[in-house]
């Protein structure tokens, strides 16, 4: 039997506030740290992971993120 391990290596997700984010992203994974980010005011990411996997948060300020619509 092959034994493959199989992982996420990220999940991209977007959010209203970075800061709260990472506060309850630093509870339940308290060994990630930030791995970078960037992005202006309106449109920040940062990248919140190990060396193996991460979390891409994505905050965007613009009216459009509002909808929610994912069937887009």
């Amino acid at each position: 039997m092959n034994n493959t391990n199989i992982y996420i290596e990220h999940a991209n997700i977007t959010v209203n506030s970075i800061e709260k984010s990472l506060k309850f992203f630093k509870t339940v994974f308290p060994h990630f740290a930030l791995r970078g980010g960037g992005g202006e005011e309106d449109n920040r990411w940062v990248h919140f992971g190990d060396d193996v996997t991460y979390i891409a948060l994505n905050e965007r300020k613009s009216s459009i993120i509002h909808e929610k619509d994912y069937s887009k």
